[in-house]
């Protein structure tokens, strides 16, 4: 009998990134295996997986939020809602594990899976614990993290991996030739890679579109401005110094990460743990009032990267100049980032559970 798994998050592309990095891996040991993801009826993760080719499952999904909104007296019954739909799927796909790598969606998931004897890895991405994995956790048999300095006691009973985030392998393997080819690029020249993650960045955008025409007499841009938060048509500015995307796939990730000398990004884990693989010199522009400001931080502590708050976004293209033209610190901050996190945390998490059914 071939292994089954249950895969399960969304809401970003933060939780489906690892969990298709580990989907990769396990294809390759076990190619017989059989996979369903379970996730929100019309979330974006629908859209990822399918380009996967994996089997998909909308369940009903709720949110507990911890402010006030009518939604807080429905979402409970969603959620209750959703456990029951999970506990059918279980019985009838008769999963050997089941994996999230957090959002809600998967926590009725975790719930099923424990009431029904079923092994459930929770993936940790973030220093502190969002609520979602907070629930799950306790419901987990293991507990993979991407940083080993968490900041929340963990209950007793679960297993602690320290595996580090898994990447996908277009990631891993992109081209620097072809991403300078189809910018039409010089490769001997200074790219800069900006990024404000899946959904974009408004702030850093209005902060790059304002200060590109400057940036562009010096350093090639490609700035991935996301869905909906564009400022300018997408296309070449300035004798193609300075080019605006919206959207990259993975693989076009892969090649815009290989090609880049510098890369700006916002503090999501998935982003990071991409850029920290590939030992990329990197400014980060954290969301502010948010889980991304420890996140930097932990990067800026192990000097691994430059980190500029949004009020200080006047300084960026001075930031950009100065790490380009200053060598040694660039090198320092490449080593260092490389350091962070080990890069075969999908390779480990898809071993580990490959075997599962022989146990």
């Amino acid at each position: 009998m071939a292994l089954k798994v249950i895969l399960s998050g969304g809401g970003t592309g933060g939780s489906v990134s690892p969990l298709i990095a580990i989907y990769q891996r396990m294809k390759k040991l076990q190619p017989e295996a059989e996979f369903l993801w379970l996730g929100q009826y019309d979330g974006v993760e629908k859209q990822m997986v399918a380009k996967y080719g994996i089997a998909y499952q909308g369940i009903s999904s709720g949110k507990l939020r911890r402010y006030f909104s009518w939604q807080n007296f429905v979402d409970p019954f969603k959620l209750i809602k959703g456990w029951w739909q999970v506990r059918k799927i279980i019985k009838n796909f008769k999963p050997d594990v089941i994996l999230s790598a957090g959002s809600f969606v998967s926590v009725p998931v975790a719930y099923a899976a424990k009431n029904l004897g079923i092994k459930f890895l929770a993936h940790q991405q973030d220093i502190s614990v969002g609520l979602a994995n907070r629930l799950m956790i306790k419901k987990a048999t293991w507990l993979n993290l991407t940083l080993s300095d968490l900041k929340y006691d963990l209950p007793a009973g679960v297993e602690v991996l320290h595996f580090g985030n898994p990447i996908r392998e277009e990631i891993l393997h992109g081209s620097k030739e072809k991403f300078c080819t189809r910018f039409n690029l010089d490769a001997s020249k200074p790219i800069v890679l900006i990024t404000g993650g899946g959904t974009g960045a408004l702030h850093l955008n209005q902060a790059i579109d304002q200060q590109s025409e400057h940036l562009a007499q010096s350093v090639q841009i490609v700035h991935l401005c996301g869905k909906g938060k564009n400022l300018r048509d997408f296309g070449a500015y300035y004798d193609n110094q300075y080019q605006v995307v919206e959207f990259f796939n993975a693989r076009e990730m892969g090649d815009a990460l290989a090609a880049a000398d510098l890369v700006v990004t916002r503090a999501g884990l998935s982003a990071l743990s991409e850029i920290s693989v590939l030992g990329k010199a990197t400014i980060i522009i954290p969301l502010i009032n948010t889980h991304q400001e420890e996140n930097a931080k932990y990067w800026e502590n192990k000097k691994a990267a430059v980190v500029l708050a949004e009020d200080k976004l006047a300084d960026l293209s001075k930031t950009i100049i100065f790490l380009l033209n200053d060598k040694n610190r660039s090198a320092e901050l490449a080593r260092n980032i490389k350091n962070i996190m080990p890069g075969d945390a999908a390779e480990k998490i898809g071993e580990m559970l490959a075997v599962v059914k022989s146990c």
